[in-house]
């Protein structure tokens, strides 16, 4: 699983654990399709992997995803907005990635799909 984690998006994950207190906690990241930028997170903290998320580690931050997760940030960057209309964690080219079949075509090219998939 490849997806890139924006030194801005790492100091609000590192923050969230710092903030937590107890030793070697995870943060937990389960994204959805959805909100503005084609993805939407649902964040926490956790002090182990609960049955079905898999530990992964970027720049040192453990992360939790569950499946459905793990498959939706292939090739994403997971980035941090701070303006006066949203504040999170943010996914820039999600939107342009789920816009494509499974064979990597986009949609709007009209080229063969093996199945409807974000619309």
């Amino acid at each position: 699983m490849t997806f890139t984690l924006t030194a801005a998006g790492e100091k609000v994950t590192s923050s969230v654990l710092r903030a937590d207190g107890t030793a070697g906690p995870s943060f937990r990241l389960a994204v959805t399709a959805g909100g503005c930028s084609g993805l939407s997170a649902d964040t926490g903290v956790a002090p182990a992997p609960p049955p079905g998320q898999q530990g992964v580690e970027r720049n040192r931050l453990k992360l939790l995803l569950n499946a459905e997760s793990q498959l939706m940030l292939g090739g994403i960057t997971i980035d941090l907005t701070d303006t006066a209309a949203q504040t999170g964690l943010i996914f820039p080219e999600a939107d342009a990635l789920l816009q494509r079949d499974r064979k990597g075509c986009p949609l709007e090219k009209g080229c063969p799909l093996e199945e409807e998939s974000c619309r």
